[in-house]
């Protein structure tokens, strides 16, 4: 009987194993065989099985049933980073008979060639396939995108016939700067073969079916190739996405000739700046010989004839190059568009007598050479891309969620005060004056819960009952716009343990989360497991599988919003000081704002939508600083102090708002150094919405914003102008490595010798004054260390100088003295009379420090530094012409 009951037992057991087994294996994905054989489903992957790795690919799947209606799923299944694998999902309704083809992109993140294709039913497999690249491109080997009616046209540039710059250095030296109005004529190869290594090219064939219409596919090729062919067959979003591509950093090369008007039919203007009034037979072997160092004889081509540059293309296109040829019989014409660059070839290679040229690779491979081909951006993890989206850290700041929830640890520390009282001396007492000590075992206990009940109760309005969504943008509007871009990182915290699902509308803005930025995604999991389903329709919904509590999954969007960029039109610098109005005329509050001249941060403060604030503040003022961390440190206090009595209150909160602009404003001061621009960096914390659900509910949300507003000086001819300080960049000469250049402009001396500055003035300003200027400088950290530690034996060095101006009419160096006083700043105004003796031919201006001696170290002072001073600075009044 206790056999039987036993038995009975076991039996019971593993059915409800077997069942629990059924259900965890529904659960966790693991699907069931085919149920028949009526569904048939094929895939390719890449073009023509050809993929680039560590790009995204396209794959299109056919799938089609052969008895009945169903509404099902297409998946496909990639490795990506680190072996972990991600599910990119179609819904497909199916009808019986009818063939279907749904087309996916995937990224390309390891050399696993398979990608698993299924065709689901409620989470049951009804047909799978395995689709495998032919090859996958490494980062090296350049991929030729080519769209001609004769589809093996460009065949002949397969194999090493891309040569790439070893250093960017040498686009620069093959290509000088030429004057305002000087187109630049090349007709000479280039020899110096040691500058460049050639890459392996790869052809790849397209028509207007499989030309890429999304940027992620764009990013996989290097060069694209037009000739004879007519454009007006490629939809909208493929010709944007070609221009997008372009201006982002790749290489269109257009061939034209007699086939022209057909390549020209549906490209938008900037794609072809070169103006066709017709065509005209040439004489072209001598200057083609002559280019390749090759026999060209024969090889007279019908020439494109127009203007170099047209009409409608000159505010999207600038910089004409002629690389073959001259002006009146141009060849090959590089523009540059964008980070990008446009040739135009104007004949049409693809018909005799060039087709059939035996040299006609050599001809292309010293075309490619002045055009910087092949430049990408290569990461360490094999990821390549024609640009960086993001340029700046800004997962960083969406990891800082506002303190806004933070626990009264006061009031808590107050109440565990009382409880210890309590529970310590007062019941002590309580209990021995009643002679009931042994009550404790019972009232300490309760007492815990009850005070533990109150702590609990204070802190629980500072929890999260949902997701939170912390959004942090960067929107950038040029003067003169109407729109202003917006760039965001979308970090989403998961406020439980699982699954965190994410939905939102396809055409939001949101880019497709699987990059190589992903950690958050790919340190989940273990090797080849599935890490995430992404379901593509007209909702996108993200699952990750087995999210981490309150550890944010970033996700990338990018979109435009209407902003007036024309609030800045009315700065001007007028008697050293910057003045003017601005009207903020957009719906955003500017907060902390600060605008940016050369090395000047002049600090403007909030201006409020709707607002105005005028300017006049002189650019030596105290609120103007002359380094970023200086304006940072004035702002928003130091990253770290000494003591903990020196930390401020709002501590958290100032270095959230100092990490927001730390992540642009060097960005910014950079690029306006040597620059007759300026840039206002603002704050704000208005919501940009993308419309996220998470784990089905409305999350909590937080955003902060930084808005970059850029415009330039104005010089009108016959209108007297100023320069300001810090604007013109001087180049130092020196010899016996007298001194270095930091990583904040200054100058540090450790040496003897003499230090050459030449200041390039611009040619459409006659100069009436102009101000030289440089000054003894602490830097920041030793000032702060010197502030905290009087007693310290801290010495900066001081060093002795003297200063010269380079008099161009005597060909001689002439000693200027400061006009003030104070040791510490040398600044020196030339005034319209001296003027013309210092500026030389190119419009130059040498000055020279001669740093006659080294200051010694005192007695005693354990620790000293080398002085510094500031990169010496022009200030230039005149009138423009």
């Amino acid at each position: 009987m206790f056999l039987q009951k036993i038995r009975r037992f076991c039996l019971i057991l593993v059915v409800l194993i077997c069942v629990f087994e059924l259900i965890w294996a529904n659960y966790t994905g693991v699907y069931a065989k085919p149920a028949g054989d009526d569904i048939v489903i094929e895939a390719e992957g890449g073009f023509g099985g050809i993929a680039k790795l560590g790009a995204w690919s396209p794959v299109t799947v056919r799938v089609s049933s052969a008895k009945r209606n169903i509404s099902g799923e297409i998946e496909v299944e990639v490795n990506t980073y680190r072996q972990r694998r991600v599910i990119f999902s179609k819904p497909v309704e199916l009808i019986a008979g009818i063939e279907q083809e749904v087309s996916f992109e995937v990224p390309v993140f390891t050399a696993d060639r398979d990608i698993e294709i299924r065709f689901t039913e409620k989470n049951r497999v009804l047909a799978e396939t395995t689709c495998s690249f032919k090859r996958l491109l490494s980062a090296n080997i350049m991929q030729i995108g080519v769209l001609s009616e004769d589809g093996d046209a460009f065949n002949w540039l397969n194999g090493d016939t891309v040569p790439v710059a070893v250093d960017n250095g040498v686009m620069e030296k093959i290509n000088p700067p030429m004057p305002a109005g000087v187109t630049s004529v090349s007709s000479l190869p280039l020899t110096q073969d040691d500058y460049y290594q050639k890459h392996e090219a790869v052809v790849v064939s397209l028509d207007y079916g499989s030309f890429p219409d999304s940027s992620k596919i764009m990013n996989g090729f290097n060069i694209f190739i037009i000739s004879k062919y007519d454009t007006s067959l490629l939809n909208d979003l493929q010709i944007s996405a070609l221009e997008k591509w372009v201006e982002a950093g790749g290489l269109l090369v257009i061939g034209t000739g007699i086939s022209w008007q057909k390549v020209y039919n549906g490209l938008p203007e900037s794609l072809k700046p070169f103006s066709v009034t017709g065509i005209e037979d040439v004489q072209t072997s001598d200057i083609i010989e002559r280019f390749t160092g090759r026999d060209a004889d024969g090889i007279d081509l019908k020439l494109a004839k127009g203007k170099l540059i047209s009409e409608n293309s000159k505010t999207e296109v600038k910089d004409p190059y002629v690389i073959l040829g001259d002006d009146n019989n141009p060849v090959a014409v590089k523009y540059t568009k964008g980070k990008g660059t446009v040739v135009v070839l104007t004949f049409d290679p693809t018909v005799e007598p060039f087709a059939s040229w035996h040299y006609k690779t050599t001809l292309m491979e010293n075309i490619f050479k002045y055009t910087g081909a092949g430049f990408t951006s290569v990461y360490g993890n094999g990821y390549t891309g024609n640009y960086t989206s993001q340029s700046f850290n800004m997962r960083e700041l969406t990891a800082n969620v506002p303190f806004d929830k933070v626990p009264p640890f006061k009031l808590m520390f107050i109440i565990l005060g009382v409880y210890v009282i309590v529970v310590g001396p007062v019941l002590y007492i309580i209990l021995k004056v009643k002679d009931k000590r042994d009550w404790a075992w019972g009232l300490i206990p309760l007492l815990s819960v009850l005070f533990l009940s109150f702590m609990y109760l204070f802190g629980y309005k500072t929890r999260y009952n949902t997701a939170v969504v912390n959004t942090a943008s960067v929107i950038e509007a040029e003067s003169g716009s109407s729109e202003a871009s917006v760039l965001s990182a979308i970090g989403v915290f998961n406020n439980r343990r699982g699954t965190l699902t994410i939905e939102y509308n396809e055409n939001n803005g949101i880019q497709q989360p699987f990059t190589e930025q992903d950690n958050d995604l790919y340190a989940a999991g273990n090797a080849n497991q599935v890490v995430a389903k992404f379901t593509i329709g007209e909702n996108v919904k993200l699952e990750q599988y087995d999210a981490p509590l309150w550890t944010p999954k970033v996700l990338y969007a990018r979109k435009t919003i209407p902003f007036d960029g024309n609030i800045l039109n009315d700065i001007t610098i007028k008697d050293g000081r910057l003045r003017g109005l601005i009207s903020n005329s957009t719906p955003y509050d500017l907060l902390d704002a600060v605008l940016v001249i050369g090395n000047n941060f002049v600090c403007v403060g909030d201006i409020v939508a709707g607002d105005s604030v005028t300017l006049d503040i002189p650019l030596d003022g105290e609120n103007v600083y002359k380094q970023p961390e200086e304006y940072l440190d004035a702002m928003y206090g130091h990253t770290w102090y000494s003591t903990p009595k020196e930390y401020p209150e709002n501590f958290a909160e100032l270095i959230q708002k100092r990490n927001l602009f730390e992540q642009f404003v060097y960005y910014v001061y950079n690029s306006n150094v040597g620059r007759p621009d300026f840039t206002l960096l603002a704050m704000n914390e208005q919501e940009f919405d993308y419309g996220l659900t998470v784990n089905n509910g409305e999350p909590q949300k937080y955003n902060k914003n930084l808005f970059i507003i850029k415009s330039s000086l104005k010089f009108e001819p016959g209108q007297e102008v100023e320069i300001p300080a810090g604007i013109i960049i001087p180049s130092m000469y020196q010899e016996n490595n007298i001194a270095w250049v930091g990583s904040n402009n200054s100058v540090t001396i450790n040496g003897v010798g003499d230090l050459v500055f030449e200041f390039v003035l611009p040619e459409n300003i006659t100069v009436n004054e102009m101000r030289l200027h440089t000054e003894k400088q602490i830097p920041l950290s030793i000032k702060y260390r010197m502030s905290q530690d009087s007693t310290a034996r801290i010495q900066v060095l001081t060093n002795k100088y003297e200063f010269y101006l380079y008099n161009v009419l005597s060909k001689t160096w002439e000693e200027i003295k400061s006009d003030t006083d104070n040791d510490s700043i040398f600044s020196k105004t030339i005034t319209v009379n001296d003027i013309s003796r210092y500026i030389g031919l190119g419009n130059e201006v040498r000055m020279k420090i001669s740093v006659t001696e080294l200051g010694r170290p005192q007695e005693g002072v354990y620790s000293y530094y080398e002085e510094e001073l500031t990169m010496p600075e022009i200030y230039i009044k005149g009138v423009s012409r």
